[in-house]
């Protein structure tokens, strides 16, 4: 994997946009909409308590509280870490952003798309991709440790692996 010197602060989304638990699905999408943003952490009386995807809802229903779809153990970072560690720390969690924690308190979040902004950061992500389509967002963890994109993971029934289409 390639290093970056960047440091996570220079290429954060600052400032994060936060919910609350008992915000709606359907406020978080529209929250979504307005601001194009797919990740967002969750905090309850000013501390961390989630993390949720816009694809972690696809069949949630609209009134349902966020909190029933929370990520409770969240992928964080410290802002003077470098891009190349939250690269490693994305892959190996198989999640799409890294919540930027301080002494403070939450500050920022760092996402796939940020990293793959980065000049030259072609490698730092390579290992993280959709086993299937290629694809570099919404993954999850799949079998034998490899990714799936969250549309390919719908599509897999069950415990069952599937045709990557890399061969017979």
């Amino acid at each position: 994997m390639q290093t970056s010197t960047e440091l996570v602060s220079e290429i954060m989304s600052q400032p994060v946009l936060v919910v609350g638990p008992d915000s709606s699905v359907r406020e978080l999408f529209e929250l979504s909409r307005r601001r194009l943003v797919h990740h967002f952490p969750i905090l309850e009386r000013g501390a961390l308590f989630g993390i949720v995807c816009t694809c972690d809802l696809r069949d949630a229903p609209p009134d349902a509280e966020v909190r029933a779809f929370a990520r409770r153990e969240v992928a964080t970072i410290d802002g003077a870490r470098s891009a190349a560690d939250a690269a490693r720390v994305m892959a190996e969690r198989a999640v799409g952003s890294a919540v930027v924690v301080g002494p403070e308190g939450v500050y920022g979040i760092v996402t796939r798309g940020d990293l793959l902004r980065l000049a030259g950061s072609a490698n730092l992500l390579e290992e993280s991709h959709c086993a299937c389509c290629g694809s570099h967002e919404h993954l999850r963890g799949g079998p034998d440790g490899a990714f799936l994109c969250a549309d390919c993971k719908q599509r897999a029934s069950g415990d069952d692996w599937f045709d990557t289409g890399v061969g017979d």
